[in-house]
């Protein structure tokens, strides 16, 4: 007969074994996105900066190496230009921004933020969602990228730079695997920006400074003083052209000004001319009879 009792303590020592053996599923980066757990953080620590709701940076260990130059206060708005700059270039499709104008206006402050709280032993990592084509019915993408401080240039390293995340997650209620970028292994990410700014096809290292094109705007506005001026010349030539004119006929038929008298009256009464030029040129008109 079997000893119910022995079986059960049995059964309970295998299930504790594999409890134990089974391997922990530790909560990864920016899964509490998606309905995990947050990173705990000590007491004046800042792990975690939001951006809405299916976008958020978190600072995690950095990948071995030099250290970061972390904290760094960095104005979001040279974040933004400086995001907005980068274009990808997809494996189908003509290239586009690798982040909508309205989407790198939402990161710049967040990364500012996170960057001034980083440690030098300390990466910041983005999931950035949004729909890139602007269409409300298209679903939202997915991008993910490594960010750090190194160099006095803002690095980014992009994994994913269109993850369609979303529509699974959806369907299934599992959480993905998000992957970020990392210094030793390449994406399949390939991006265009500036010369000088590419480390690789999926790493740009973007100056923390105001993109060049913008002090350069100013330089435009001569053109409109130009087109100012050409009027200002015009009006002083014509009545030169015109003051000849009466003096060409020393005399004029009765009929032919009392058509110009009319035209005068016309004008005046309409206000394309004042009552001042009226009475000069009707003086003139009647001189010439």
């Amino acid at each position: 007969m079997f000893n119910l009792t022995a079986l059960s303590r049995g059964t309970a020592g295998v299930v504790m074994g594999l409890a134990l053996a089974m391997p922990v599923f530790a909560q990864k980066p920016l899964d509490f996105v998606l309905g995990g757990m947050p990173p705990k953080e000590s007491a004046g620590e800042k792990l975690v900066f939001r951006i809405n709701e299916l976008s958020a940076i978190q600072l995690v260990p950095r990948e071995g190496g030099v250290p970061n130059q972390h904290p760094r206060v960095v104005e979001p708005e040279v974040i933004r230009q400086q995001l907005s700059a980068l274009r990808l270039t997809p494996p189908k499709g003509a290239v586009e921004p690798l982040f909508g104008e309205a989407e790198s206006a939402d990161l710049a402050e967040p990364i500012a933020r996170a960057l001034a709280a980083a440690k030098p032993d300390q990466d910041l990592l983005l999931l950035s969602t949004s729909r890139r084509d602007g269409s409300y019915f298209s679903p939202p993408v997915g991008l993910t990228a490594r960010l750090f401080v190194a160099n006095d240039r803002l690095n980014v390293i992009v994994h994913d730079a269109r993850n369609e995340y979303y529509s699974r997650w959806r369907g299934t209620s599992i959480r993905p695997d998000f992957t970020f970028g990392s210094r030793t292994a390449a994406s399949k990410t390939n991006l265009l920006a500036q010369a000088g700014v590419l480390q690789r096809p999926d790493w740009a290292a973007l100056p923390l400074v105001p993109l060049a094109a913008d002090p350069a705007k100013p330089a435009v506005a001569p053109a409109p003083v130009v087109v100012q001026v050409a009027p200002y010349v015009a009006p002083a030539a014509a009545p030169a052209a015109v003051a000849p004119a009466p003096a060409a006929a020393p005399a004029v038929a009765p009929s032919e000004a009392e058509n110009r008298l009319r035209t005068l009256k016309r004008l005046r009464d309409g206000g394309l001319i004042s009552e001042e030029e009226f009475q000069q040129k009707r003086a003139e008109v009647l001189k010439a009879l």
